[in-house]
């Protein structure tokens, strides 16, 4: 396997491979390196409303106008002695060309003047930076964001590469002002990220995240909890009227695939580009969902349990504050888009009122869930890869949670 291949390995592996808590981590590990993952322990919720789509390029733009996005790559193409990549229809016509392109292209992208590949080359980090400029040149607000995202993130693929405390605040000014002015509930995600307090040390958050609201986001998406949900009040602070938001709550979405689902729409839907398009773009998603997984975004769980008497040395809940503490668990275990999340909203369900007829029914579905991704393992390869760019997608339209329900025969 080449140095490429690892190194988008690891990436899927080492961050999205977190066994219990990113169920789809393994399926990318899978799916890109060929490894098949271990079992992993879930449940099936109920599918909520389909995710808002995000805006991809402009037809003007795909047609190469004016902001048409920059190319990936700025070598050119692959020396003619490395064999001519083929066309889309040809990569649909066998596997074994399409395959014989991808190995070609991953030397191509892993090798530095022909000297010994290193997963630090100057290709890849022409890459990053070509990832960036194609965010940068669409004509979509999310995929700006996202970029200015990933910057903050210093999600190179050869090693952290963070900017100065100075273009950190910058470009979190730059995101925060992107979700006042666009209505968009992906920008409200990365700009509470970008703002969240444990990323920044004291007095250097900038002053624009002050400005930062739930009541933006949520208004966005109706019956979404998520934004109430990662604004926890702080300590000291008394926690019912944010219980009391949490209670209101339909689902919990927290949109993990979104940025992922918003880079794959800045690369041509139909299929054009062959073997080389399709490999960059899903190299792409891998390192953007990566980034997403790698994500702290359950600083909520503390003073959940706190307030709901499950912590140690807490008191128990009672009376009314059982009762809603009880609501947003079911909403938890039930109707959230993650994994990690789905199993947090159990587990805190069964230390608030037990049921082992629930437990075994979700003993069950966990059955069905396993079955199914064990017998859903695509072969490496450019089909390999052409299926985890359909995962991607439709994690990014529908949450994790609902692709595994699907997977599982289980909606």
């Amino acid at each position: 396997m080449s140095p490429g291949r690892r190194r988008a390995g690891g990436v899927a592996a080492g961050v999205l491979g977190l066994g219990v808590m990113l169920g789809l981590g393994g399926l990318t590990w899978q799916l890109w390196s060929g490894h098949p993952a271990g079992t992993w322990s879930g449940i099936a919720p109920a599918a909520g409303p389909p995710r808002p789509a995000a805006a991809g390029p402009s037809a003007h733009a795909k047609a190469g106008g004016p902001g048409a996005p920059a190319t990936l790559s700025e070598e050119g193409p692959a020396p003619a002695d490395e064999g001519r990549l083929p066309s889309w229809e040809e990569l649909l016509g066998g596997r074994d060309a399409c395959d014989r392109a991808i190995a070609s292209l991953s030397t191509v992208m892993d090798s530095e003047d022909g000297a010994t590949m290193h997963p630090a080359s100057a290709k890849s980090r022409r890459s990053w930076r070509g990832l960036l400029q194609r965010l940068d040149a669409s004509p979509s607000a999310a995929a700006h964001g996202v970029s200015m995202w990933l910057q903050l993130r210093g999600a190179a693929p050869d090693g952290p590469n963070l900017p100065g405390i100075e273009q950190q605040q910058a470009l979190t000014e730059q995101l925060m002002e992107l979700a006042r002015t666009q209505p968009d509930a992906l920008l409200q995600s990365l700009s509470q990220s970008a703002c969240a307090e444990g990323r920044w040390a004291t007095g250097q958050r900038p002053a624009a995240c002050r400005d930062w609201r739930p009541d933006r986001w949520a208004a966005l998406e109706p019956g979404n909890g998520q934004p109430w949900l990662t604004t926890p009040p702080a300590v000291g602070e008394a926690p019912d009227e944010w219980l009391a938001h949490l209670a209101q709550a339909e689902r919990f979405d927290s949109g993990w695939g979104r940025a992922t689902g918003a880079v794959g729409l800045q690369f041509p839907q139909d299929g054009s580009g062959g073997a080389p398009t399709l490999a960059t773009r899903a190299w792409a998603q891998v390192l953007v969902l990566g980034m997403e997984a790698a994500e702290p975004a359950m600083t909520w769980v503390g003073p959940l349990r706190q307030a709901c008497g499950l912590a140690p040395g807490a008191a128990p809940a009672t009376g009314e504050r059982q009762t809603v503490c009880v609501r947003v668990a079911q909403t938890l275990a039930t109707h959230s888009d993650t994994l990690l999340v789905t199993m947090t909203g159990q587990r805190m369900l069964q230390g608030l009122s037990p049921d082992p007829a629930r437990d075994r029914d979700w003993a069950r579905d966990q059955a069905r869930l396993n079955a199914a991704l064990q017998a859903d393992i695509p072969q490496p390869g450019c089909h390999g890869q052409r299926q985890l760019v359909q995962h991607l997608d439709e994690l990014a339209a529908r949450g994790e949670m609902a692709l595994l329900r699907r997977k599982a025969g289980l909606d």
